[in-house]
């Protein structure tokens, strides 16, 4: 190994998400480039919290940070019609659409679904193509 790296698998990193984030919910990490993920665990307490009793909260992730994936496939709510290809995106508010308006790319995705709010299996855009790379 380099002795400069610093991961070899960045699939699922710690990462900063927004207040209140829980397990399951998908993230917007970066809306400027399109970098996005499924939290695999719940945000950690806001900064300043102090921590009481057990410490194995939010997978061990520092304050406000979330073990996030970037990659995969995962069965979420998009409010919008589907087939297989379509793009999923991703709302300020976390809410995944089929509507692009001013929505970030979220993923594509891979079942098809009928109008209203219900679950599809999206495939992640994930990271930059600069980490993906990595």
């Amino acid at each position: 190994m380099a002795v400069n790296q610093v991961f070899k698998y960045v699939d699922t990193l710690s990462l900063p998400v927004p207040a209140g984030t829980k397990s399951g919910d998908a993230v917007i990490l970066n809306a400027d480039e399109g970098w996005v993920g499924v939290a695999e665990t719940d945000a950690g307490p806001a900064a300043g919290t102090p921590v009481t009793g057990d410490t194995e909260y939010a997978g061990g992730n520092i304050n406000s940070y979330a073990s996030v994936t970037l990659k995969g496939a995962y069965r979420l709510d998009v409010t919008g019609a589907l087939d297989p290809a379509d793009p999923v995106y991703i709302t300020s508010s976390g809410a995944l659409t089929a509507t692009k308006g001013t929505n970030v790319r979220f993923g594509f995705s891979l079942t098809t679904k009928g109008a209203g709010a219900g679950p599809a299996t999206v495939l992640i855009a994930g990271a930059p193509a600069a980490v993906d790379a990595g």
